[in-house]
């Protein structure tokens, strides 16, 4: 059970030039300590005649005490008409509505603050070009961070410039920022769910997932199911031909001890080399 009330005194919150307070400041507590096993999304009013949306971004933050610092969430989703944000959060603490200058975030990545000698540097700044993935409005990018599912398939019908007519919803992604994506996905065979009702939009996708969906999006043709790494035998059935595929392809990488992870969590920087990896063999 979640209980909420708006801070009054707010003296005491870190100032941050670069952000300006738009709504009120909210903390959220719940019954029981510990993060959720799975996101929920949180939706905050903010003031809409403070902002101009052609100059501004607007995000949903919350407040780190730790390092007395705000951090924006995941997923954002902005109604301008109705002056809403909202965003997904594992856990609660004091949330706001900030509002950033559009100038400081460059089309091309090179404003990003966290990608600057990172392995994935160039192909991040490739994609952010593309426009099929962006940088946070505080200028990070987060490359090591867990992608999910939704923001995967995001990525791959941006990137890919996947279109379709119709649309198929699962029951948990009726209402998710990521339903349009993942129903033009589902409609074209890219994805599938965990059953007919069940998508699990939330969930953090693991390399074996990312590999059925990038070979089916890419429509690469099946290269058999043999997999040479000393992991292989826990790689799911379903998935060992799209794995193979992708090894093969050179769309996925093994470590150097010689496994493939087939059920390891894929980074936003992982997620970004592979798809533009799927991108240069399309051309």
């Amino acid at each position: 059970m979640a209980l909420s009330h708006q801070v009054s005194d707010i003296s005491m919150l870190p100032v941050d030039l670069s952000l300006k307070l738009i709504s009120g400041v909210y903390e959220i507590k719940k019954d029981k300590e510990g993060d959720f096993n799975k996101s929920v999304v949180l939706t905050l009013p903010f003031d809409k005649t403070a902002v101009d949306f052609t100059k501004s971004l607007v995000g949903v933050y919350w407040l780190n005490e730790q390092t007395h610092s705000w951090v924006q969430l995941d997923d954002l989703q902005i109604d301008q008409a109705n002056g809403t944000a909202s965003g997904s959060v594992k856990h609660f603490t004091k949330f706001a509505v900030l509002v950033s200058d559009k100038k400081a975030v460059n089309s091309d990545g090179t404003s990003l603050i966290d990608i600057k000698g990172h392995w994935a540097e160039a192909n991040i700044r490739e994609l952010v070009k593309q426009g099929a993935i962006n940088g946070y409005s505080d200028n990070s990018f987060n490359p090591d961070n867990k992608i999910t599912r939704a923001e995967f398939v995001t990525v791959i019908v941006k990137a890919l410039n996947l279109k379709a007519q119709g649309g198929k919803s699962f029951e948990d992604t009726s209402t998710h920022w990521a339903k349009g994506a993942i129903s033009i996905a589902a409609v074209l065979g890219v994805v599938n769910g965990y059953t007919e009702q069940s998508f699990g939009p939330d969930d953090f996708i693991t390399r074996e997932q990312m590999a059925a969906i990038i070979i089916r999006a890419a429509q690469m043709e099946p290269l058999g199911k043999n997999i040479d790494f000393v992991d292989s035998s826990s790689v799911s059935d379903w998935a060992r031909s799209a794995l193979a595929t992708a090894i093969a392809k050179g769309l996925v990488n093994g470590s150097e001890d010689h496994t493939v992870k087939p059920q390891a969590n894929t980074t936003r920087a992982e997620a970004v080399a592979v798809i533009l990896r799927a991108l240069a063999l399309k051309k």
